[in-house]
């Protein structure tokens, strides 16, 4: 079969009208979750861009894999799109890729890039194309026409972060851009080809500027509020720097949240409006019925839950981490199914690969997904990870544990508190409860490290975190401080000192 991997930038799990919005139109997400399996628990790697998409590629968590920021892309490890092109398909690429370097081989034939930062970082084909076409260089240059950006950067940046109507129009924005690119490729294939193509939106990330009739879509008055979190209780957030006030938005009024909100879900019913055309598209080509159709995203965005935006501080709860997830396979007997299990971004390498009937040796840490689609009895992990910065998160059930390097932890319980407001740490930190989901967070830790660990006679060494940020990768530790009296004797870390 051919395979469509559809990206998003930082969108909530529960920004679509199939997961239950009352407010945003996804109809032709919809219609794809309705011939499939939507995931109500896919969750990603890390809260962050670049390792997610590594993970994605490889089927390796962070910590293996070895790009815990959005850093260089480790060269080292096998993607999932170069065993696809191995074995005769044709690869594409379109959109924000956010790789270093941005034309890196990772196994495409074609790469038609929109990188979010544009000529910021190296001019790609969208930024070179809006240039030739309407004069414009990159994003800052869109602003500065209608924000005077860079007279007022950082105070502009900080006041608003991009909450605007986009100045170009809607037929030159980004979105519809790389869907373009992608209709234009598929209908130069053969028919006989089988293709991989990768569609990566840069939307719904920040800036919230969609274009033309998207930015007057919702009425902010129709926009719910989220829930009031005064942060009292929960150490994760104790030490938030309001230097970055950037990232925080308590100070916004009520309308300020709903307007950016309404201009947020904008930006998703132009990207479903895309998808529409992308199904025409593969009708068109006389693929439709042959192409396994895959919608996801990197990782959420807090959209002023707890007065937060975007995904700093890199804070662990379900905003960030949890991601949509629907797959569309012609196969599917029964469809229209909505699936519980706990599933991570890591399982869609080995879920192509056997779907594609790829051979491999590449060491993942993903499971094949077709027997959760199928509702056959398989692979359904008992739990469910995601880490960054030093942190790891941990849900078991209902419980969930977010545990940092330096030992605070918090504790909710998502059926009873689904919105992480009332921390159960203080009076259940000696439980039974807590005791399990450490020792599963142990496990995890040492059954992804352990084969990327340095080694010397004294036992493991752990990477420390300055030396890893100094390279741009690196492997994510908890330490062993935090930890020292969960971890057998002979697996007992030792902090690198030369």
């Amino acid at each position: 079969p051919n395979i469509l991997l559809i990206t998003g930038d930082e969108w909530r799990a529960d920004a679509l009208g199939c997961a239950g919005n009352p407010v945003v139109q996804t109809p032709n997400i919809d219609r794809l979750a309705a011939r499939g399996v939507r995931f109500e628990n896919a969750y990603s790697p890390a809260p962050m861009c670049v390792p997610t998409r590594v993970s994605i590629l490889t089927g390796q968590v962070p910590r293996a894999h070895g790009c815990i920021t959005n850093g260089i892309v480790p060269s080292d490890n096998r993607t999932i799109v170069e065993l696809l092109r191995e074995a005769g398909y044709r690869t594409g690429a379109f959109g924000k890729m956010h790789f270093v370097p941005i034309y890196a081989d990772l196994g495409f034939d074609t790469m038609q890039l929109a990188e979010q930062h544009g000529a910021g970082w190296q001019i790609d084909e969208y930024h070179r194309w809006l240039y030739e076409e309407y004069g414009m260089v990159d994003w800052i240059d869109v602003w500065d026409q209608v924000s005077d950006f860079r007279a007022k950067a950082p105070d502009w940046f900080h006041e608003t972060y991009g909450v605007l109507k986009s100045p170009i129009p809607e037929e030159a924005y980004h979105t519809n851009w790389i869907t373009d690119r992608f209709v234009d490729w598929i209908g130069t294939n053969e028919a006989t080809e089988p293709w991989f193509a990768w569609v990566s939106y840069i939307k719904p990330h920040h800036p919230f500027d969609p274009p033309g009739k998207y930015a007057d879509m919702y009425d902010p008055a129709d926009i719910p509020l989220p829930p009031k979190d005064d942060r009292s209780n929960k150490p994760l957030l104790a030490g938030f720097d309001p230097k970055r006030a950037h990232y925080d938005i308590s100070a916004w009024t009520d309308d300020d949240i709903r307007r950016m909100t309404a201009l947020y879900y904008g930006n998703i019913t132009l990207i479903d409006d895309c998808i529409g055309r992308m199904m025409e598209a593969l009708t068109a080509s006389g693929d439709a019925d042959t192409t396994v159709v895959i919608v996801t995203s990197d990782h959420g965005d807090f959209l002023g839950h707890r007065g937060l935006i975007t995904k700093t501080p890199f804070v662990l709860y379900e905003d960030t981490i949890r991601v949509p997830l629907v797959i569309a396979d012609p196969t599917i007997d029964t469809p229209c199914r909505v699936r519980d299990a706990f599933v991570n971004l890591i399982d869609l390498f080995p879920t192509i690969a056997k779907r594609t009937g790829i051979q491999h040796d590449h060491r993942i840490h993903g499971h094949d997904l077709g027997p959760v689609i199928r509702g056959e009895v398989g692979y359904t992990s008992q739990i469910a990870v995601s880490e960054t910065s030093g942190q790891i998160a941990i849900r078991k059930g209902d419980w969930k544990l977010i545990q940092t390097r330096d030992g605070k932890a918090e504790l909710y319980n998502l059926e009873d508190d689904p919105y992480e407001i009332r921390n159960r740490m203080p009076e259940l930190r000696d439980s039974a409860i807590v005791a399990d989901l450490r020792a599963r967070a142990l496990e995890y830790v040492l059954s992804t490290e352990w084969d990327r660990l340095k080694r010397d006679t004294d036992g493991v060494q752990v990477i420390v975190d300055d030396e890893a940020k100094k390279l741009g990768r690196g492997k994510l530790c908890i330490n062993p401080n935090a930890w020292c009296d969960q971890w057998p004797e002979e697996f007992t870390p030792k902090k690198r000192t030369s």
